[in-house]
């Protein structure tokens, strides 16, 4: 029996599974130092790859990377918790 491959994931698939444009995937990975390191780079070093499981524990790290309902609600929150919020 063969070993099982583990599965990697490339920009373009995170593009797809967080409904996210490939900038702003650029972004979170220069900004974030949560962010998975990649496990590989492949095509001469334009393509990375990260594990699977790396994403997923990232995910529950940041839950408002994969569910876009959060996702909007999110600056509302950042918005009515911000210490420095003036009420008029």
């Amino acid at each position: 029996m063969a070993a099982e491959l583990p599965r990697l994931l490339s920009i373009a698939d995170l593009q797809t599974r967080w409904d996210w444009s490939r900038q702003g995937i650029h972004q979170r990975i220069k900004l974030d130092s949560d962010f998975p390191k990649p496990v590989m780079t492949v095509s001469n070093g334009k393509v990375r790859l990260f594990l699977e499981s790396d994403i997923e524990e990232y995910e529950k790290l940041k839950p408002w990377t994969a569910d876009k309902h959060w996702r909007s609600q999110r600056p509302g929150w950042i918005y009515n918790n911000h210490p420095e919020k003036t009420t008029f």
